[in-house]
């Protein structure tokens, strides 16, 4: 049976692996996410496989007044257990150095308007 993909254009970074032992799902850029979309990628999870959830939540691209899956998701899913958070900074960047530049400069503005 074919895994289901998300069926969205801003979904396009979704893949699987799968192996004699378990099978891992790798869901990349998922700021652009809508809520139903995390929940439906998330809730097919299998018994013995992992989901790795990645996404930039500076760079949402989804229209005004549509919240981020991936937002929504830590917000909903962080008292669980199982599941864990790893937030990174502009000091983590392993691009060009000028990108974290970037990425502080941005950080420093959104605190400014709060």
């Amino acid at each position: 049976m074919a895994p289901m993909v998300p069926s969205s254009s801003a979904v396009t970074n979704w893949s699987m692996t799968v192996s004699s032992r378990e099978i891992e799902a790798f869901y990349e850029k998922a700021q652009n996410t809508t809520r139903e979309q995390m929940k439906m990628f998330l809730t097919r999870i299998g018994t013995g496989s992992r989901a790795i959830v990645t996404g930039d939540v500076s760079q949402i691209d989804l229209p005004r007044g549509r919240g981020s899956g991936l937002v929504h998701a830590r917000q909903v899913l962080s008292e669980i257990e199982q599941i864990a958070f790893i937030e990174f900074s502009h000091e983590d960047v392993v691009r060009h150095s000028l990108v974290a530049a970037i990425i502080q400069a941005y950080e420093k503005d959104a605190r400014r308007e709060g």
